[in-house]
């Protein structure tokens, strides 16, 4: 380089040696003219050569410079291009290795990825939130400025937040948020232009004042210029700025607007990498929800699984609510509360009425309110016209609950938060979705629940049949001998059925055996365990009773279905029962022998003149 400098410093100076011959030929003859002595000629013509010498020196130094920043820029922006992708890359893989096992619960669904503003404040922007810092450190030193800042554009809000700086001053303001259109920041967003200004002072008083000191500072230049994606889309502003005046230059303005583009790529990136996450928390979130539908056979289960899952979409969750319509009464019921009750209650009824719920069910579509407190009580309600108020409710959200053979809409499932406008597209969406498995898994848990009904109960009474009576009275009867309980059972039989059969038809015969049922059921207790036995035969397992306590029940029976008249074709029907009656420990010691007392006290019964309650004792046979 040295060498190089000495030869070409040669060749100027006999370049220089030649020309300074020539021109003194020339001036020779005009100097005198001018006035100028002779022997001040070399050093006219050193001065000149000295002067392009220079010039040209300088302004291969500037070159050489402009040269070198211009490959700095082009170094950070690969640099922060290859670290953001790289941070991708790796969410990708850990999203996919999370993603193929269960999701632990431990993330949560609840902004939108285009808030810019809440992905810098996220760990995830920390990283981006330095390369901006670097950025803005390379600018105000090449610049010489003396703040540079960079604002990020907040569009529901309409403002733009000092996300980073770089600065001599004391006096930034720390998250500052300037409005849409305010000062030399805000009109550059506005405008969606770059601006630039060697003096303030020249403009109104305060229209173009920085507005993101806390003390009056000396800015004298400004040079600002808009942050872009694609289609025009507003994403910030870069500013930087001087005390001095006239303190940037014209080819500043296109060094800026490179700084522009490589905040936009960053700003781009970080949307793109909380995209994925989100979809990847999203997959996680279904992945959950289908596992623990998939596994639940009851309602109850159902909404268990809804309500742990929900709180995990949406914030501010103060209260779920599963609501299920009884078809015999026509109305709501309050099935489940999660959170806080207030004025609901489970197990209360609602009739269906105008109302945002009723809406819902009739409907059979999603209720989406964005501040409940804001459309006024007195003309929109949830229940009924006159309820009580809940300040609390500010978001509300109802979702149809769709189950059945024919999908039909057989509940309600609503979200309330304490906040307004929470429930935004995209979290109804993803609820929208979780509703929908839940539906099919209750659309699963109604066949279930109607096959379990008919492998378990008699299709002509409702009762319990031959089978599940077996099953739970071994089940009671080793809880029985297990903790020394008393247990008793009860075997009926309808007197002259067979008779009856034969005088009326088995249709009345099948019209008596309900009515028998009926009275059965709303004579015992809610513990007790009604069944048909076989024919015109029932049976009462009765927990927790010695035989006096059975004969009491039995004598309840017996006297429900005397009274009961049973009207066929104008005609007014009556028919009786005998009853037998057993007990562990005092009749027998295993199941069986329980069960053949019973049937011993009941032919006791019949032989005595039907009608009537007999309860074992030794002397008792079946013949």
């Amino acid at each position: 380089m040295v060498l190089r400098f000495i030869h070409f410093l040669l060749i100027f100076v006999v370049v220089g040696v030649s020309g300074l011959g020539f021109l003194a030929g020339i001036m020779e003859e005009k100097l005198p003219q001018l006035g100028i002595a002779g022997p001040l000629l070399p050093v006219i013509v050193l001065a000149v050569l000295l002067w392009v010498f220079s010039s040209f020196v300088w302004k291969r130094r500037e070159d050489a410079r402009e040269k070198e920043f211009h490959k700095k820029v082009e170094e950070i922006r690969g640099k922060i291009l290859s670290e953001t992708m790289a941070r991708i890359r790796s969410s990708q893989d850990t999203d996919k290795k999370q993603g193929d096992q269960p999701a632990t619960g431990s993330f949560r669904i609840d902004s939108s990825s285009a808030d810019t503003v809440v992905l810098f404040n996220k760990e995830s922007g920390s990283e981006v939130n330095e390369q901006l810092s670097y950025m803005l450190y390379f600018m105000s030193y090449n610049f010489k400025a003396y703040s540079a800042a960079a604002f990020i554009y907040d569009p529901a809000r309409r403002t733009l937040t000092l996300n980073c700086y770089h600065s001599r001053s004391m006096h930034i303001l720390q998250n500052v948020q300037i409005p849409f259109g305010a000062g030399v920041v805000g009109r550059v967003a506005s405008e969606n232009k770059l601006f630039m200004s060697g003096d303030l002072s020249f403009y109104a008083s305060g229209a173009n004042e920085p507005t993101y000191y806390s003390h009056q500072e000396s800015i004298s230049s400004v040079l600002a210029v808009p942050v872009t994606a694609s289609g025009n889309e507003l994403l910030g502003v870069l500013l930087i700025d001087s005390k001095d005046k006239n303190a940037f230059r014209e080819q500043d303005k296109e060094l800026m607007k490179r700084f522009s583009t490589i905040a936009s790529a960053l700003i781009v990136n970080i949307r793109m990498s909380a995209n994925l996450e989100q979809a990847a928390r999203t997959f996680r979130l279904f992945y959950e929800a289908s596992h623990k539908f998939s596994v639940a056979l009851k309602t109850d289960d159902i909404f268990t699984a809804l309500f742990n899952i929900v709180p995990h979409v949406t914030v501010s969750c103060v209260r779920m609510v599963t609501i299920i319509h009884d078809n015999t009464k026509n109305c709501f019921r309050i099935q489940r509360i999660a959170g806080q009750k207030y004025e609901l209650a489970e197990g209360m009824e609602i009739p269906l009425n105008p109302g945002i719920y009723s809406y819902a069910f009739t409907k059979s579509q999603a209720v989406n309110i964005a501040d409940f407190q804001a459309q006024g009580n007195s003309r929109y309600y949830r229940f009924a016209p006159n309820e009580p108020s809940n300040p609390a409710v500010r978001s509300l959200i109802v979702f149809p609950i769709m189950g059945g053979e024919d999908r039909r809409c057989v509940g309600l499932f609503s979200v309330e938060s304490g906040e307004p406008n929470i429930f935004k597209e995209h979290i109804e969406q993803i609820l929208t979705t979780v509703i929908e498995n839940a539906s099919v898994a209750i659309t699963r848990s109604l066949l279930y629940l109607k096959m379990e009904k008919l492998a378990t109960t008699d299709g002509l009474t409702g009762l319990n049949n031959h089978r599940t009576f077996q099953e739970a009275m071994a089940r009671e009867f080793e809880r029985a001998r297990r903790y020394d309980r008393p247990l008793s059972v009860l075997l009926t039989d309808i007197d002259h059925f067979k008779l009856f059969n034969d005088t009326y038809g088995h249709p009345v015969g099948d019209i008596v055996l309900r009515e028998v049922a009926n009275c059965i059921r709303k004579a015992v207790r809610l513990n007790d365990i009604p069944a048909r036995y076989g024919g015109e035969e029932f049976a009462v397992i009765i927990p927790e009773s010695d035989e006096q306590g059975a004969a009491i029940i039995a004598e309840r029976i017996r006297s429900s279905v005397e009274q009961c008249v049973i009207v066929n074709d104008g005609k007014e029907l009556r028919v009786t029962i005998s009853i037998g009656c057993a007990s562990f420990p005092p009749h027998a010691c295993s199941q069986q022998d329980l069960i053949d007392c019973a049937d011993k006290a009941l032919y006791a019964s019949k032989r005595a003149g039907r009608n009537r309650v007999s309860i074992y004792n030794t002397e008792m046979t079946m013949t």
